[in-house]
């Protein structure tokens, strides 16, 4: 059958570090908040992020547990040798999708509770 594989970016980041890139990119401070999984959970639903539990878990809560373990220190070379060329770093990935968190079409999350 497939192979399972491991695909990361060109770096190391934590999650603080993803905040301080955006926050560099977008002229404004963006903080971190290290929310309790279930926390996190609910307001990904309730915004709408993710449409049932079921893909909430797959597209998001396994990544942050992931990040959690230290999982995120790991870097491959699988980007490269599957396509032939470099990972994006966030910051070049943001660069590409920048307007859709500074743009006029850019949604307003709901208030932090």
């Amino acid at each position: 059958m497939g192979e399972n594989l491991l695909v990361t970016g060109p770096a190391e980041l934590d999650l603080y570090q993803v905040a301080d890139v955006f926050s560099k990119a977008l002229g404004r401070t963006i903080h971190y908040r290290d929310l309790p999984e279930a926390q996190l959970g609910a307001m990904f639903l309730e915004w709408g992020a993710f449409p049932n539990p079921e893909a909430l878990e797959v597209g998001a809560l396994c990544h942050f547990r992931a990040w959690a373990r230290g999982d995120a220190a790991l870097v491959t070379d699988t980007c490269r040798r599957i396509t032939g060329r470099a990972p994006l770093s966030v910051a070049e990935w943001l660069d590409k999708h920048i307007s859709r968190f500074n743009g006029a079409n850019s949604p307003a999350p709901p208030p932090h509770r």
